[in-house]
């Protein structure tokens, strides 16, 4: 139960972070926000324990870095089609990943998914459409996002079996570092556009200390203990506490959409738990 509750936690942080990322990227250089943003990131991370790098196998060295460029790809497409696409389509778009996940857990790794698990993964799709998908036109901005929603399904696949128990911290802090040079480069060549203004900052350290840093902390965590599905269904209710988080805490209203997607997206958790649960006890019983 502790990782499924602390991905839920992840999962909100991050749906927090979707309308407050759009307002950053509107009037500054996508590219240079992820930069500052991953950068800070891995130099908190680093600094709080320096010595969780040292004396690491090469195989994690190479597979921390090989997630680190898979998400820092998708991180890439996400937030140029967030500055181009409605923030509630690109919501619904980027969660697809919901769906390519066991794609690619079967095309890469012959990794089959249960009854219970492809219902979970239909009904969190079900929600996601009824609670994000409002606007009929797709442009660019909409094709980045599916772009990004595939790349995330392989940053998931790749963590659910490259990520090491007891080596979170270590691994967390490679993925930032390496997050940080793939989309720093570009950010340097295209050329720096630097913040001013103190709420971008505050946004910007938001983005990386606790949706970057502890977020990605806990789910390269909560992998080691959960299937690949799973562990995708969850991350998927981004939108919907967004839109929950908004209803709490600013005047936003409780809409239809709202309660029936996110009871959609519950089903669905449940239904992917319930697989990992009999699938656990299936194992310890030798079945």
């Amino acid at each position: 139960m502790p990782p499924i509750l602390l991905l839920n936690l992840s999962a909100a942080v991050w749906g927090s972070t979707f309308f407050l990322t759009k307002g950053v990227v509107s009037h500054h250089s996508p590219l240079t926000v992820l930069m500052f943003r991953f950068a800070l990131a891995a130099l908190v991370l680093w600094l709080a324990r320096p010595s969780a790098l040292r004396g690491l196998p090469r195989r994690t060295w190479v597979r921390a870095v090989g997630l680190g460029v898979i998400y820092g790809a998708a991180q890439i497409p996400h937030y140029y089609g967030l500055r181009y696409a409605p923030a509630s389509t690109a919501g619904f778009l980027v969660g697809t990943y919901v769906v390519f996940t066991p794609v690619l857990g079967y095309a890469l790794l012959r990794r089959g998914s249960s009854v219970l698990t492809l219902a979970g993964v239909a009904t969190a799709l079900a929600g996601l459409a009824i609670f994000s998908w409002h606007n009929t036109s797709f442009g660019p901005g909409e094709v980045l996002c599916l772009v990004a929603a595939l790349l995330y399904a392989g940053q998931i696949v790749s963590m659910g079996t490259w990520a090491v128990p007891g080596q979170t911290w270590a691994v967390t802090t490679i993925q930032m570092i390496t997050v940080a040079v793939v989309v720093g480069v570009p950010a340097a060549v295209q050329g720096l556009d630097v913040p001013t203004a103190a709420g971008d900052w505050l946004a910007i350290g938001y983005l990386g200390l606790v949706a970057g840093a502890v977020g990605i902390g806990i789910q390269t965590w909560a992998q080691t203990r959960l299937a690949d599905t799973h562990a995708a269904v969850i991350m998927s209710a981004e939108p919907v506490w967004a839109a929950t988080l908004a209803v709490l805490f600013t005047a936003e209203r409780v809409t239809g959409r709202l309660l029936v997607g996110g009871a959609l997206l519950l089903v669905a958790n449940i239904l992917t738990s319930l697989s990992h649960t009999g699938h656990a006890r299936r194992r310890r019983r030798g079945g």
